[in-house]
């Protein structure tokens, strides 16, 4: 049964939580002001009198803004260390699919002129300090593919109630032109509001959604098929939620809800009016000064005199007579101290100089910047961890709405993933797990000793005579190099140490000479390898014809279009078995006499194939198997023999 079941049941709801957010809401209003150079936070006296606007607030805003829009999001699906390839590939998947789904969400948003998902979160978190999210997963009618519909909600307008599982229920109050109404819903409801528009209320519980416009349902209560409220509510900072020291009033929360929500000014707000004060009263003083009159005394006290500082001009004046300046009243020293005062819980409360704007003339060593660095923390750490929170709750969002909503649909995802590689992706919704654990770290980019840092990995992995590294690799890459992708870069490292191999290299030549067609080049390439040791020394088959004859040299299993495609299915398969934690020496024990193949010498044996064989089934690659399995056989170098195609399974 439904929460609330008619338009006053739900009104009354919000409108009571508007009441307890009515500070919050102030203050949401106040922090936009200020930072859009709006108001001044105080009264100036008349027309007459300078009402002057730091334009500091804003500028701290974009800073931060800035910052917190250009921080790496790292976002790994966590697993046991003794997990299962199959489950570590599954996981890997996995991640693509969390990467494509928030690149199909910033394109919905750029769609409706608005700013990408994290670019609209920070600033929210930065101007409201909050940040609301509501996503839904389904398949629209009449459509194939998976939608992924997000909403970025503005916390002035939402409201909610929460309870030990989570929200009770949340809304959001947004405008909608008549036109909009009417795209949406259709014309007979556009018809019924004002041509101006009107205020939709978007209403969700842990059953359904509602939207009311005009005071009428346009949906009442439509099941969303999930066990709770697809929305997110996330305060910026650590405070808990607490009672004033008076429990008896009623919505007692009412006072201190405000303070959850850190905005960039939460620090520095009541001090932006009092320093727009002070600096307008000095620049009263200052035109005062620019624009003071003169006192021209004479015995009728009647008698005027034009501009005296106009062109040089001699002043003729009676004895007794005097023209002279007024006396200017002059700022205080007291009011220099007061800006000092000012300026600094300014400094304490934004981001430290000279970090912040321009930096230090002085060289710094790597520690004095660490220090320097560490001052910023406690500015950009609430709005990084209130976005790696949200992002947390719609990673696993994601995941449990798709398994839920999107049936069996075959989805391709493309976009870039957290090392800002483009990948594309075809996956399904069974092929998703809704026990992953999301790692989810938001790390801004701030200034880095980066060669210290490389000192640093160096020596703790370095492994003295006679005792142990004290990190492992992938520890020295994730927490001192602070790499994205550690597992990832290891894969690069290792590829790259295989593909320095001289048989690798000599083979990846020769069979790039074959595509373009040399084949002289190719067969000279191989023969310097031969030569250089590096490949194995070909020997002599007899010629099928031949069975009696004497032994002679051949060039190969086959011709070199057989050849090449052996040569580029070997490099598929050093990759795969390279990726699968091979080392060099087996490398070398397995692919030798398939090197050697190309180079006109002996079959590998049958016992050798299968070997081979069994180490690509060992790590799922059944594929590759099969097709050089069929590829020697193509070639004449092995017959179509049972147990070789038993092996290939």
């Amino acid at each position: 049964m439904p929460l609330f079941n008619t338009i006053a049941e739900i009104e009354k709801a919000i409108d009571d939580q508007e009441t307890i957010l009515k500070d919050t809401r102030s203050q949401m209003e106040d922090d936009f002001d200020y930072i859009h150079n709006e108001i001044s936070g105080f009264t100036a006296k008349g027309d007459d009198y300078h009402e002057y606007i730091d334009p500091a607030p804003g500028n701290f805003h974009r800073k931060i803004l800035d910052g917190t829009n250009r921080a790496l999001i790292r976002i790994a699906i966590k697993l046991p260390e003794d997990a299962p390839d199959s489950d570590k590939d599954a996981a890997s998947d996995g991640e693509l699919f969390i990467f494509g789904a928030l690149h199909a969400i910033d394109q919905q948003l750029v769609n409706m002129q608005e700013p990408p998902l994290r670019e609209g979160l920070a600033w929210h978190e930065n101007v409201r300090g909050w940040m609301g999210l509501r996503l839904i997963v389904h398949v629209p009618n009449g459509e194939k593919n998976v939608k992924f519909d997000c909403a970025l909600w503005d916390p002035m307008h939402m409201t909610w109630e929460s309870g030990s599982d989570g929200l009770i229920w949340a809304a959001n109050k947004r405008w909608l032109t008549r036109a909009q109404v009417f795209t949406e819903y259709g014309e007979e409801v556009a018809n019924t509001v004002d041509k101006n528009g009107a205020i939709a209320i978007d209403f969700w519980d842990r059953e359904g959604n509602s939207i009311i416009v005009g005071g009428n349902f346009l949906k009442e209560n439509v099941k969303h098929g999930l066990d709770h409220v697809p929305a997110a509510i996330v305060p910026v900072g650590s405070m808990p939620t607490i009672l004033e020291h008076n429990t008896s009033v009623a919505n007692t929360t009412g006072n201190t809800i405000k303070h959850r929500g850190e905005s960039v000014l939460a620090a520095w707000r009541h001090t932006i009016g009092p320093h727009n004060e002070e600096v307008s009263f000095i620049m009263d003083i200052a035109r005062r000064a620019r624009d003071a009159g003169l006192v021209y005394t004479t015995a009728e006290g009647t008698k005027t005199i034009e501009d005296p500082y106009g062109e040089f001009k001699v002043i003729r004046l009676k004895t007794g007579e005097s023209l002279a300046p007024i006396e200017l009243p002059h700022a205080p020293p007291e009011s220099a101290a007061t800006i000092d005062i000012i300026e600094r819980g300014r400094l304490e409360a934004t981001l430290p100089q000279p970090i912040s704007h321009g930096g230090s003339n002085a060289p710094e060593s790597g520690i004095a910047l660490a220090v320097r660095i560490d001052q910023t923390r406690s500015v950009y750490s609430p709005r990084t961890e209130g976005l790696a929170r949200i992002y947390t709750w719609l990673c696993r969002e994601l995941i449990l709405q798709t398994k839920a909503k999107a049936g069996k649909k075959q989805m391709k995802l493309a976009g870039f993933n957290d090392s800002g590689e483009f990948f594309r992706i075809t996956t399904t919704p069974q092929k998703l797990d809704a026990e992953w654990f999301f790692d989810v770290r938001v790390e801004p980019r701030l200034p880095r000793d980066e060669a210290e840092e490389m000192q640093r990995a160096q020596l703790a992995t370095l492994e003295p005579q006679g005792g142990e590294a004290l990190l492992s690799y992938e520890t020295a890459r994730e927490d001192i190099l602070k790499l994205r992708n550690p597992a990832a870069e290891h894969d690069k490292v290792i590829r790259e140490k295989a593909e320095r191999l001289p048989p690798v290299q000599i083979t990846g030549l020769a069979n790039a000479l074959l595509e373009a067609g040399d084949t002289e080049g190719a067969q000279i390439v191989l023969q310097y390898g031969v030569e250089q040791g590096a490949l194995p020394q070909p020997e002599p088959v007899r010629d099928p014809a031949d069975r009696g004859g004497e032994a002679t040299p051949t060039t190969g299993g086959g011709d070199q279009q057989g050849m090449a495609e052996l040569a580029a299915i070997l490099d598929e398969i050093a990759q795969a078995l390279m990726q699968a934690g091979a080392q060099e020496a087996d490398l070398e024990q397995i692919l030798g006499p398939f090197v050697a193949m190309i180079d006109g010498g002996a079959t590998p044996p049958e016992d050798v194939i299968g070997q081979l064989v069994q180490a690509l089934q060992q790590i799922g690659a059944q594929e590759l198997a099969q097709r050089l399995i069929q590829l020697l056989q193509a070639t004449g170098a092995v017959p179509a023999q049972p147990g070789t195609a038993e092996a290939a399974g």
